[in-house]
Protein backbone atom coordinates (compact mmCIF):
# COMPACT_ATOMS: atom_id res chain seq x y z
CA UNK A 1 0.00 0.00 0.00
CA UNK A 2 2.96 2.37 0.96
CA UNK A 3 4.21 1.72 -2.47
CA UNK A 4 0.96 2.63 -4.41
CA UNK A 5 0.91 6.02 -2.19
CA UNK A 6 4.80 6.68 -3.26
CA UNK A 7 3.92 5.41 -6.90
CA UNK A 8 0.68 8.18 -6.84
CA UNK A 9 2.39 11.18 -5.66
CA UNK A 10 4.84 10.43 -8.27
CA UNK A 11 3.46 10.55 -10.84
CA UNK A 12 1.09 14.01 -9.45
CA UNK A 13 4.70 15.78 -8.95
CA UNK A 14 5.82 14.78 -12.44
CA UNK A 15 3.05 15.76 -14.46
CA UNK A 16 4.05 19.57 -15.64
CA UNK A 17 7.81 19.68 -14.40
CA UNK A 18 9.08 17.25 -16.81
CA UNK A 19 10.00 19.42 -19.88
CA UNK A 20 11.74 21.49 -18.13
CA UNK A 21 14.62 19.35 -16.44
CA UNK A 22 17.03 16.64 -17.91
CA UNK A 23 17.71 13.25 -16.16
CA UNK A 24 20.69 11.17 -17.96
CA UNK A 25 20.28 8.30 -17.33
CA UNK A 26 16.23 8.85 -16.20
CA UNK A 27 16.30 5.29 -15.18
CA UNK A 28 18.87 2.24 -13.89
CA UNK A 29 18.03 -1.54 -13.31
CA UNK A 30 19.55 -3.56 -11.02
CA UNK A 31 19.52 -7.11 -11.14
CA UNK A 32 20.09 -8.73 -7.56
CA UNK A 33 21.23 -12.20 -7.88
CA UNK A 34 23.72 -11.59 -4.07
CA UNK A 35 24.41 -8.75 -1.86
CA UNK A 36 25.37 -5.68 -4.09
CA UNK A 37 26.92 -2.49 -1.85
CA UNK A 38 27.59 0.13 -4.77
CA UNK A 39 26.60 3.32 -6.40
CA UNK A 40 24.17 4.64 -8.59
CA UNK A 41 25.25 7.74 -10.38
CA UNK A 42 23.06 10.51 -12.70
CA UNK A 43 22.61 13.46 -14.10
CA UNK A 44 20.38 16.90 -13.80
CA UNK A 45 20.37 19.84 -16.03
CA UNK A 46 18.00 22.37 -14.97
CA UNK A 47 18.50 26.18 -14.91
CA UNK A 48 16.62 26.88 -11.53
CA UNK A 49 17.18 26.28 -8.15
CA UNK A 50 16.53 22.21 -6.73
CA UNK A 51 16.21 20.07 -4.26
CA UNK A 52 17.14 16.44 -4.48
CA UNK A 53 15.26 14.30 -2.25
CA UNK A 54 15.76 10.94 -1.80
CA UNK A 55 11.56 9.86 -2.62
CA UNK A 56 11.30 6.40 -0.76
CA UNK A 57 12.69 6.60 2.92
CA UNK A 58 11.62 3.61 3.84
CA UNK A 59 14.01 1.74 1.55
CA UNK A 60 16.75 0.18 4.10
CA UNK A 61 18.76 -0.02 1.62
CA UNK A 62 19.81 3.85 0.82
CA UNK A 63 22.68 4.92 2.91
CA UNK A 64 21.61 8.92 1.76
CA UNK A 65 18.55 9.29 4.12
CA UNK A 66 18.63 13.24 3.76
CA UNK A 67 17.80 15.37 1.03
CA UNK A 68 20.05 18.29 -0.35
CA UNK A 69 18.36 21.46 -0.66
CA UNK A 70 18.52 24.41 -2.71
CA UNK A 71 20.80 23.29 -5.35
CA UNK A 72 21.96 26.11 -7.68
CA UNK A 73 20.87 25.49 -11.18
CA UNK A 74 23.24 24.33 -13.18
CA UNK A 75 24.32 20.69 -15.02
CA UNK A 76 25.63 18.66 -12.00
CA UNK A 77 26.30 14.40 -11.37
CA UNK A 78 24.88 12.65 -8.05
CA UNK A 79 26.17 10.02 -6.69
CA UNK A 80 24.37 7.92 -3.93
CA UNK A 81 25.26 4.67 -1.91
CA UNK A 82 23.71 1.84 -2.01
CA UNK A 83 23.74 -1.63 0.38
CA UNK A 84 20.98 -4.15 -1.02
CA UNK A 85 21.64 -7.28 1.10
CA UNK A 86 20.26 -10.32 -1.22
CA UNK A 87 17.80 -11.72 1.54
CA UNK A 88 16.15 -7.59 2.52
CA UNK A 89 14.24 -7.80 -1.06
CA UNK A 90 11.68 -10.58 -1.96
CA UNK A 91 11.33 -12.04 -5.71
CA UNK A 92 10.09 -9.84 -8.34
CA UNK A 93 10.61 -6.40 -9.71
CA UNK A 94 11.26 -3.50 -7.50
CA UNK A 95 11.01 0.21 -8.63
CA UNK A 96 12.02 3.18 -5.97
CA UNK A 97 12.47 6.74 -6.98
CA UNK A 98 14.95 9.97 -6.11
CA UNK A 99 12.99 13.44 -6.92
CA UNK A 100 14.33 16.44 -7.73
CA UNK A 101 12.08 19.22 -6.76
CA UNK A 102 12.09 22.38 -8.14
CA UNK A 103 11.96 25.21 -6.27
CA UNK A 104 9.75 28.19 -6.78
CA UNK A 105 10.66 32.26 -7.59
CA UNK A 106 9.98 32.37 -3.61
CA UNK A 107 12.11 29.62 -2.25
CA UNK A 108 10.51 26.89 -0.50
CA UNK A 109 7.25 27.10 -2.86
CA UNK A 110 7.36 23.76 -4.56
CA UNK A 111 6.49 23.12 -8.21
CA UNK A 112 5.71 19.68 -10.16
CA UNK A 113 9.15 17.12 -9.83
CA UNK A 114 10.83 14.73 -12.13
CA UNK A 115 12.13 11.19 -10.47
CA UNK A 116 15.00 9.05 -11.39
CA UNK A 117 13.85 5.51 -11.34
CA UNK A 118 15.83 2.54 -10.36
CA UNK A 119 14.76 -0.95 -10.88
CA UNK A 120 15.80 -3.44 -8.67
CA UNK A 121 14.99 -7.60 -10.14
CA UNK A 122 15.41 -9.90 -7.61
CA UNK A 123 15.25 -13.81 -9.55
CA UNK A 124 13.23 -16.48 -8.55
CA UNK A 125 14.94 -20.28 -7.75
CA UNK A 126 12.71 -21.59 -9.97
CA UNK A 127 11.58 -21.24 -13.85
CA UNK A 128 9.17 -17.70 -13.43
CA UNK A 129 8.41 -15.05 -16.50
CA UNK A 130 6.22 -12.45 -16.66
CA UNK A 131 4.55 -10.80 -20.15
CA UNK A 132 3.06 -7.62 -20.06
CA UNK A 133 2.03 -4.62 -22.87
CA UNK A 134 4.76 -2.53 -24.21
CA UNK A 135 3.11 -0.55 -26.18
CA UNK A 136 -0.47 1.02 -25.85
CA UNK A 137 -1.14 3.54 -28.87
CA UNK A 138 -0.65 2.31 -32.17
CA UNK A 139 -1.23 4.54 -35.51
CA UNK A 140 -2.54 2.89 -38.91
CA UNK A 141 0.89 4.46 -40.83
CA UNK A 142 3.64 3.30 -38.29
CA UNK A 143 2.34 0.34 -37.15
CA UNK A 144 4.98 -2.97 -36.65
CA UNK A 145 2.44 -5.37 -34.48
CA UNK A 146 0.92 -5.26 -30.92
CA UNK A 147 4.33 -5.36 -28.79
CA UNK A 148 4.66 -7.00 -25.15
CA UNK A 149 7.65 -7.66 -23.10
CA UNK A 150 8.34 -11.08 -21.35
CA UNK A 151 10.83 -11.18 -18.69
CA UNK A 152 12.63 -13.71 -17.05
CA UNK A 153 12.48 -13.52 -13.41
CA UNK A 154 14.35 -16.87 -12.34
CA UNK A 155 17.97 -18.58 -12.44
CA UNK A 156 16.48 -21.38 -14.64
CA UNK A 157 16.25 -20.87 -18.76
CA UNK A 158 13.30 -21.03 -20.14
CA UNK A 159 13.27 -23.41 -23.17
CA UNK A 160 10.05 -22.75 -25.12
CA UNK A 161 6.66 -21.50 -24.20
CA UNK A 162 3.20 -20.32 -26.27
CA UNK A 163 1.43 -17.25 -26.52
CA UNK A 164 -1.96 -16.72 -27.07
CA UNK A 165 -3.39 -13.25 -27.96
CA UNK A 166 -7.56 -12.13 -27.47
CA UNK A 167 -8.53 -8.88 -28.83
CA UNK A 168 -11.63 -7.60 -27.65
CA UNK A 169 -13.36 -4.26 -28.95
CA UNK A 170 -14.76 -1.86 -26.59
CA UNK A 171 -17.85 -3.70 -25.55
CA UNK A 172 -16.22 -7.28 -25.17
CA UNK A 173 -17.01 -9.17 -28.05
CA UNK A 174 -13.74 -10.94 -29.22
CA UNK A 175 -12.40 -10.00 -32.90
CA UNK A 176 -9.53 -11.77 -33.28
CA UNK A 177 -7.08 -14.52 -31.59
CA UNK A 178 -3.54 -14.39 -32.28
CA UNK A 179 -0.56 -17.37 -31.55
CA UNK A 180 3.00 -16.91 -30.71
CA UNK A 181 4.94 -19.70 -30.74
CA UNK A 182 7.46 -18.36 -28.46
CA UNK A 183 11.56 -18.22 -28.15
CA UNK A 184 14.04 -18.99 -25.76
CA UNK A 185 14.52 -17.12 -22.55
CA UNK A 186 18.12 -17.11 -20.49
CA UNK A 187 18.19 -16.65 -16.94
CA UNK A 188 17.11 -12.63 -16.68
CA UNK A 189 16.42 -12.18 -19.77
CA UNK A 190 14.22 -9.47 -21.13
CA UNK A 191 12.78 -9.90 -24.75
CA UNK A 192 10.17 -8.33 -26.76
CA UNK A 193 6.91 -10.25 -27.82
CA UNK A 194 5.39 -8.64 -30.96
CA UNK A 195 2.10 -9.93 -32.41
CA UNK A 196 1.43 -9.43 -36.26
CA UNK A 197 -2.03 -8.06 -36.17
CA UNK A 198 -3.49 -6.67 -39.08
CA UNK A 199 -4.84 -3.24 -38.71
CA UNK A 200 -5.62 -2.71 -42.11
CA UNK A 201 -9.34 -4.41 -41.34
CA UNK A 202 -9.70 -2.71 -38.39
CA UNK A 203 -10.90 0.83 -37.73
CA UNK A 204 -8.86 3.24 -35.34
CA UNK A 205 -10.87 2.88 -31.64
CA UNK A 206 -9.86 1.81 -28.18
CA UNK A 207 -9.23 -2.29 -27.94
CA UNK A 208 -9.34 -5.15 -25.14
CA UNK A 209 -7.00 -7.55 -24.89
CA UNK A 210 -5.69 -10.62 -22.36
CA UNK A 211 -2.41 -12.54 -23.18
CA UNK A 212 -1.12 -15.65 -21.85
CA UNK A 213 1.88 -17.31 -21.62
CA UNK A 214 2.56 -20.88 -20.87
CA UNK A 215 5.84 -22.08 -20.04
CA UNK A 216 7.38 -25.61 -18.18
CA UNK A 217 5.35 -28.47 -17.21
CA UNK A 218 2.22 -26.39 -15.75
CA UNK A 219 3.45 -22.68 -15.53
CA UNK A 220 1.89 -19.57 -17.02
CA UNK A 221 1.48 -15.72 -17.13
CA UNK A 222 -1.16 -13.89 -17.58
CA UNK A 223 -1.78 -10.03 -18.43
CA UNK A 224 -4.87 -7.80 -19.65
CA UNK A 225 -5.74 -4.26 -20.41
CA UNK A 226 -6.14 -2.42 -23.18
CA UNK A 227 -4.49 -0.50 -25.96
CA UNK A 228 -5.47 2.50 -28.84
CA UNK A 229 -5.25 2.20 -32.72
CA UNK A 230 -4.86 5.32 -33.78
CA UNK A 231 -5.48 7.09 -37.65
CA UNK A 232 -5.86 10.47 -38.63
CA UNK A 233 -9.18 10.04 -38.95
CA UNK A 234 -12.17 12.06 -37.70
CA UNK A 235 -15.74 10.03 -38.14
CA UNK A 236 -18.87 11.57 -38.24
CA UNK A 237 -20.91 9.66 -36.17
CA UNK A 238 -24.40 10.90 -36.14
CA UNK A 239 -26.25 14.14 -36.89
CA UNK A 240 -29.91 16.01 -36.17
CA UNK A 241 -32.13 14.39 -38.53
CA UNK A 242 -35.13 16.09 -38.32
CA UNK A 243 -35.34 19.81 -39.02
CA UNK A 244 -38.77 22.50 -39.07
CA UNK A 245 -39.37 24.54 -42.47
CA UNK A 246 -39.00 28.04 -42.97
CA UNK A 247 -36.76 28.85 -39.97
CA UNK A 248 -32.78 28.57 -39.76
CA UNK A 249 -32.59 24.97 -37.46
CA UNK A 250 -29.35 24.20 -35.14
CA UNK A 251 -28.08 20.61 -35.51
CA UNK A 252 -25.76 18.85 -33.97
CA UNK A 253 -23.03 16.58 -35.30
CA UNK A 254 -21.61 13.84 -33.14
CA UNK A 255 -17.79 13.49 -33.67
CA UNK A 256 -15.04 10.75 -32.79
CA UNK A 257 -11.51 11.13 -33.39
CA UNK A 258 -9.09 8.38 -33.77
CA UNK A 259 -6.06 9.87 -33.62
CA UNK A 260 -3.58 9.83 -30.76
CA UNK A 261 -2.66 13.60 -31.20
CA UNK A 262 -4.58 17.10 -31.51
CA UNK A 263 -6.01 18.42 -34.54
CA UNK A 264 -6.38 21.77 -35.85
CA UNK A 265 -8.79 23.39 -38.47
CA UNK A 266 -11.50 21.25 -37.63
CA UNK A 267 -14.49 22.36 -39.68
CA UNK A 268 -17.58 21.17 -41.69
CA UNK A 269 -19.72 22.16 -44.52
CA UNK A 270 -23.46 21.02 -44.52
CA UNK A 271 -24.94 20.26 -47.76
CA UNK A 272 -28.68 19.46 -48.40
CA UNK A 273 -29.87 18.32 -51.47
CA UNK A 274 -33.29 16.86 -53.19
CA UNK A 275 -32.82 14.95 -56.01
CA UNK A 276 -29.06 15.40 -56.53
CA UNK A 277 -29.91 19.43 -56.54
CA UNK A 278 -28.64 21.68 -53.53
CA UNK A 279 -31.01 23.63 -51.85
CA UNK A 280 -29.27 25.22 -48.94
CA UNK A 281 -25.83 24.53 -47.89
CA UNK A 282 -24.00 26.02 -44.52
CA UNK A 283 -20.78 26.22 -42.42
CA UNK A 284 -19.52 25.48 -39.18
CA UNK A 285 -17.16 27.52 -36.73
CA UNK A 286 -13.38 26.41 -37.04
CA UNK A 287 -12.45 24.50 -33.67
CA UNK A 288 -9.40 22.16 -32.53
CA UNK A 289 -9.73 18.08 -31.73
CA UNK A 290 -8.03 17.00 -29.15
CA UNK A 291 -6.76 13.50 -29.11
CA UNK A 292 -8.87 10.95 -29.12
CA UNK A 293 -11.84 13.40 -28.92
CA UNK A 294 -15.23 12.78 -28.52
CA UNK A 295 -18.27 14.57 -28.84
CA UNK A 296 -20.74 17.87 -30.66
CA UNK A 297 -19.35 20.01 -33.53
CA UNK A 298 -22.79 22.82 -33.46
CA UNK A 299 -24.11 23.74 -36.79
CA UNK A 300 -26.97 25.81 -38.50
CA UNK A 301 -28.97 25.09 -41.71
CA UNK A 302 -31.24 27.48 -43.36
CA UNK A 303 -34.46 26.26 -44.31
CA UNK A 304 -36.56 29.15 -45.52
CA UNK A 305 -38.53 28.64 -48.44
CA UNK A 306 -37.52 25.07 -48.34
CA UNK A 307 -40.64 22.56 -48.53
CA UNK A 308 -41.10 19.48 -46.26
CA UNK A 309 -40.02 15.73 -47.26
CA UNK A 310 -36.96 13.63 -46.91
CA UNK A 311 -33.81 14.97 -48.21
CA UNK A 312 -29.89 14.09 -48.44
CA UNK A 313 -27.90 15.66 -46.07
CA UNK A 314 -24.00 15.44 -46.68
CA UNK A 315 -21.46 17.07 -44.06
CA UNK A 316 -18.16 17.64 -45.28
CA UNK A 317 -15.61 17.72 -42.78
CA UNK A 318 -12.03 18.97 -42.65
CA UNK A 319 -9.13 18.65 -40.45
CA UNK A 320 -5.29 19.44 -40.48
CA UNK A 321 -2.70 17.25 -39.31
CA UNK A 322 1.07 18.21 -39.51
CA UNK A 323 -0.34 20.95 -42.55
CA UNK A 324 -1.83 18.43 -44.18
CA UNK A 325 -5.70 18.47 -44.98
CA UNK A 326 -8.12 15.91 -44.34
CA UNK A 327 -11.47 14.71 -44.76
CA UNK A 328 -14.46 12.40 -44.20
CA UNK A 329 -17.42 12.96 -45.84
CA UNK A 330 -20.41 11.19 -45.03
CA UNK A 331 -24.63 11.60 -45.98
CA UNK A 332 -27.24 11.46 -43.63
CA UNK A 333 -30.97 11.17 -45.04
CA UNK A 334 -33.25 13.62 -42.92
CA UNK A 335 -36.68 14.59 -42.64
CA UNK A 336 -38.06 18.58 -43.32
CA UNK A 337 -41.00 18.83 -41.58
CA UNK A 338 -43.85 21.52 -40.84
CA UNK A 339 -43.30 23.05 -37.38
CA UNK A 340 -47.07 21.73 -36.26
CA UNK A 341 -45.73 17.52 -37.26
CA UNK A 342 -42.62 18.20 -35.14
CA UNK A 343 -41.77 16.20 -32.31
CA UNK A 344 -41.00 19.30 -29.96
CA UNK A 345 -44.59 20.80 -31.12
CA UNK A 346 -46.61 17.38 -30.10
CA UNK A 347 -45.00 17.07 -27.39
CA UNK A 348 -45.94 20.67 -26.36
CA UNK A 349 -49.09 19.96 -27.58
CA UNK A 350 -49.91 17.09 -26.01
CA UNK A 351 -48.38 18.84 -22.58
CA UNK A 352 -50.28 21.68 -23.01
CA UNK A 353 -53.45 20.89 -20.81
CA UNK A 354 -51.32 19.72 -18.35
CA UNK A 355 -49.80 23.28 -18.66
CA UNK A 356 -52.80 25.46 -18.36
CA UNK A 357 -54.15 23.45 -15.59
CA UNK A 358 -51.08 23.95 -13.67
CA UNK A 359 -51.22 27.94 -14.00
CA UNK A 360 -54.88 27.70 -12.93
CA UNK A 361 -53.47 25.61 -9.98
CA UNK A 362 -50.82 28.55 -9.19
CA UNK A 363 -53.63 31.57 -9.86
CA UNK A 364 -55.73 29.78 -6.98
CA UNK A 365 -53.23 29.00 -5.07
CA UNK A 366 -51.80 33.03 -5.38
CA UNK A 367 -55.39 33.68 -4.40
CA UNK A 368 -55.67 31.59 -1.45
CA UNK A 369 -52.34 32.70 -0.23
CA UNK A 370 -53.28 36.64 -0.06
CA UNK A 371 -56.66 35.31 1.38
CA UNK A 372 -55.11 33.76 4.36
CA UNK A 373 -52.72 36.25 4.80
CA UNK A 374 -54.78 39.57 4.19
CA UNK A 375 -58.05 38.02 5.33
CA UNK A 376 -56.47 36.95 8.76
CA UNK A 377 -54.62 39.81 9.83
CA UNK A 378 -58.11 41.85 8.82
CA UNK A 379 -59.94 39.29 11.28
CA UNK A 380 -57.83 39.83 13.75
CA UNK A 381 -58.24 43.47 13.58
CA UNK A 382 -62.15 42.61 14.07
CA UNK A 383 -61.50 40.05 16.55
CA UNK A 384 -59.79 43.10 18.84
CA UNK A 385 -62.35 45.19 18.16
CA UNK A 386 -65.00 42.38 19.60
CA UNK A 387 -63.00 41.97 22.37
CA UNK A 388 -63.01 45.66 23.31
CA UNK A 389 -66.80 46.30 22.90
CA UNK A 390 -67.16 42.96 25.23
CA UNK A 391 -64.98 44.27 27.86
CA UNK A 392 -67.31 47.43 27.53
CA UNK A 393 -70.68 44.90 27.86
CA UNK A 394 -69.50 43.28 30.95
CA UNK A 395 -69.21 46.12 33.03
CA UNK A 396 -72.88 47.57 32.11
CA UNK A 397 -73.18 48.08 35.96
CA UNK A 398 -71.01 50.97 35.63
CA UNK A 399 -72.73 52.42 32.18
CA UNK A 400 -75.96 54.98 32.69
CA UNK A 401 -77.02 57.70 30.35
CA UNK A 402 -78.10 60.87 31.10
CA UNK A 403 -81.65 61.32 30.79
CA UNK A 404 -84.38 63.31 32.49
CA UNK A 405 -84.66 60.62 35.10
CA UNK A 406 -81.44 60.14 36.17
CA UNK A 407 -78.54 62.35 36.99
CA UNK A 408 -76.11 59.89 37.97
CA UNK A 409 -73.56 59.76 35.63
CA UNK A 410 -71.23 55.97 35.00
CA UNK A 411 -67.66 56.02 34.51
CA UNK A 412 -67.84 53.63 31.14
CA UNK A 413 -70.08 53.90 28.15
CA UNK A 414 -71.08 51.24 25.14
CA UNK A 415 -70.09 53.50 22.11
CA UNK A 416 -71.11 50.89 20.01
CA UNK A 417 -74.99 51.72 21.06
CA UNK A 418 -76.70 54.58 20.13
CA UNK A 419 -77.33 56.82 23.08
CA UNK A 420 -80.29 58.61 24.22
CA UNK A 421 -78.40 60.97 25.56
CA UNK A 422 -74.52 61.65 25.06
CA UNK A 423 -72.87 59.90 27.98
CA UNK A 424 -71.07 61.54 30.69
CA UNK A 425 -68.19 60.19 32.69
CA UNK A 426 -66.23 60.79 35.61
CA UNK A 427 -63.16 58.71 37.61
CA UNK A 428 -65.82 57.76 40.55
CA UNK A 429 -69.39 55.98 40.27
CA UNK A 430 -71.43 59.31 40.03
CA UNK A 431 -70.67 63.06 40.53
CA UNK A 432 -69.76 64.73 44.04
CA UNK A 433 -73.30 66.20 44.99
CA UNK A 434 -72.13 69.63 43.97
CA UNK A 435 -71.27 68.06 40.17
CA UNK A 436 -74.59 66.43 39.51
CA UNK A 437 -77.07 68.21 37.04
CA UNK A 438 -79.92 67.05 35.56
CA UNK A 439 -80.32 66.03 31.61
CA UNK A 440 -81.76 69.72 30.91
CA UNK A 441 -78.38 71.01 31.75
CA UNK A 442 -76.70 68.43 29.91
CA UNK A 443 -78.28 69.60 27.19
CA UNK A 444 -78.28 72.73 27.24
CA UNK A 445 -74.82 73.22 28.63
CA UNK A 446 -72.68 70.56 27.43
CA UNK A 447 -70.19 71.63 24.60
CA UNK A 448 -67.94 68.79 22.70
CA UNK A 449 -64.52 69.71 24.60
CA UNK A 450 -66.78 68.92 28.36
CA UNK A 451 -67.83 65.23 26.44
CA UNK A 452 -64.38 64.97 25.49
CA UNK A 453 -62.85 65.78 28.81
CA UNK A 454 -65.15 63.56 30.60
CA UNK A 455 -63.78 60.97 28.32
CA UNK A 456 -60.23 61.45 29.56
CA UNK A 457 -61.44 61.19 33.30
CA UNK A 458 -61.96 57.40 32.43
CA UNK A 459 -58.47 56.14 31.77
CA UNK A 460 -58.10 53.76 34.54
CA UNK A 461 -61.30 51.89 33.39
CA UNK A 462 -60.20 52.02 29.80
CA UNK A 463 -57.17 50.77 30.97
CA UNK A 464 -58.10 47.64 33.25
CA UNK A 465 -60.47 46.53 30.11
CA UNK A 466 -57.44 46.44 27.65
CA UNK A 467 -59.00 49.41 25.83
CA UNK A 468 -55.37 50.45 24.90
CA UNK A 469 -56.28 54.12 24.31
CA UNK A 470 -54.11 57.00 25.76
CA UNK A 471 -55.08 59.45 27.54
CA UNK A 472 -53.84 62.06 25.12
CA UNK A 473 -56.28 64.49 23.15
CA UNK A 474 -54.71 63.15 19.66
CA UNK A 475 -55.73 59.66 20.63
CA UNK A 476 -59.01 60.33 21.88
CA UNK A 477 -60.01 62.19 18.55
CA UNK A 478 -58.44 59.25 16.71
CA UNK A 479 -60.92 57.11 18.60
CA UNK A 480 -63.93 59.43 17.81
CA UNK A 481 -62.65 59.66 14.02
CA UNK A 482 -62.51 55.34 14.44
CA UNK A 483 -66.71 55.31 15.50
CA UNK A 484 -67.50 58.72 14.37
CA UNK A 485 -66.14 59.12 11.22
CA UNK A 486 -69.10 60.17 9.01
CA UNK A 487 -70.67 61.91 11.72
CA UNK A 488 -70.09 66.07 12.48
CA UNK A 489 -70.01 67.05 16.20
CA UNK A 490 -73.16 69.05 15.84
CA UNK A 491 -75.08 65.78 14.82
CA UNK A 492 -73.88 64.09 18.39
CA UNK A 493 -74.92 66.92 20.55
CA UNK A 494 -78.32 66.90 18.59
CA UNK A 495 -78.99 63.86 20.33
CA UNK A 496 -79.00 65.95 23.19
CA UNK A 497 -82.54 67.64 22.20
Amino acid sequence: MKRVIFFLIFVFLFSTFSNSVSLSPPKDTLVLDHDFNGKIKFMVGQLANYDVIQFDFSAPFFKEKRKIVNVTGDTMFFTFDLNVPFDSISPGEHKYHIVIQPLGKNQGMAQAAVAYSLFIIKHFNIQYMTVGLDQKQYTKNDYSGIKFKVISLGNKTINNFDAILNIYDIDGNKLDTLKHEGFELNLYDEKPLIFDWDVNKRRPDIYKYDVSVFYGEDKNSFSKGDFKLGDVFVDVVNITNEFVTNIINEMDVEIDSRWNGDLTNVRANYILKKNGKTVSESNSPTIELKSWFKGNLKGFIDLKNVLNGKYNLTVDLKYVYKGVEKQTLKTFEVNVIDITESIAYKNANANGGYFYFGLIILILAIILFCYEFFGKKHKRHLTHSKKIISNNKNINNNIVYANSSNNHINTNINLRQKPSGVPILNKTNKFNNDKQFNINTAKSKMSWNDIKSNFESVNNVINNNNNKISSNSDDYDNYFNRHFKNAKKRDILDDFK
